[in-house]
């Protein structure tokens, strides 16, 4: 995959394989974390973590608490929810890349399909956001992470979960650092 950030802003994605291609549109399922109560905790934390309950007052926590789920998670849950929907909405464009997409011989006479992607600009941080609750629903689901650092579980995860780790990177450094 290639990714680059054009003249205008937008963000171009070419290059992309099939395995690539089906990671990307592997993102919204992905990201839903409705059946894995773990990821939920994850993206939703409670305002005070359970180690400084004991520091607070019982009536300044249940008040905070009430707060939080009122105010503060119907809010970053629209966050999520629409970035993951504005993605999806994103990925209906993505198509089987014209020929002078390739740059050698070896990519045009390859039998496999090669594919691009055109990212508007101002949904780079949707991006962003989406890639990373998928990769917290994943880590919580079918992945994990050991004492080393080094990531377990299913294959095509593991995949999924450093194509997502890469692009986000790549957006970092590219697109979201000039904002």
């Amino acid at each position: 995959m290639r990714l680059r950030l054009l003249p205008d802003g937008n963000i171009s994605f070419t290059h992309i394989d099939a395995l690539e291609a089906s990671a990307l549109l592997a993102i919204p399922a992905n990201a839903d974390a409705s059946e894995v109560p773990e990821a939920l905790e994850r993206l939703f934390p409670p305002p005070i973590q359970p180690n400084d309950e004991a520091a607070i007052d019982p009536m300044e926590q249940a008040a905070a608490q009430s707060d939080w789920e009122e105010f503060v998670t119907p809010e970053l849950e629209e966050i999520f929810e629409g970035a993951v929907q504005r993605v999806q909405k994103n990925l209906q464009t993505l198509s089987p890349a014209p020929c002078e997409e390739s740059e050698s011989a070896s990519l045009e006479d390859s039998p496999l399909p090669n594919f691009a992607l055109l990212i508007p600009r101002e949904l780079a941080e949707d991006w962003y956001r989406a890639m990373n609750q998928s990769r917290l629903v994943m880590a919580q689901k079918t992945l994990w992470i050991d004492a080393e650092g080094d990531l377990h579980g299913p294959l095509l995860s593991q995949i999924q979960y450093e194509i997502y780790t890469s692009i986000q990177q790549w957006l970092v450094e590219h697109v979201l650092s000039e904002a």
